[in-house]
């Protein structure tokens, strides 16, 4: 399974994927579904790595790091 970048194009495969866990589970921690362009702008920005796997042309899986906290002793954790 050919594991990549993610990119801009990307966004609306992953935001389907992750909204799918927001409606039907709890694992999210999320309570309303995240569009396309709050992915978009997480993988434009750059800041941390942002990958996604493919099966044939298909987005079927991704895996990102976040801020783990905002406040300025945190800087250097990341949430993956």
């Amino acid at each position: 399974m050919p594991i990549r970048p993610a990119a801009a194009q990307d966004a609306p495969a992953i935001a389907e994927i992750y909204n799918y866990y927001v409606r039907e589970t709890v694992i999210t921690f999320a309570c309303r579904d995240i569009d396309a362009a709050h992915f978009a702008a997480q993988i434009a920005e750059g800041k941390y790595p942002f990958l996604v796997a493919e099966s044939g042309e298909a987005v079927v899986g991704f895996a990102y790091a976040s801020e783990f906290r905002q406040k300025d002793a945190f800087r250097w954790d990341t949430e993956l």
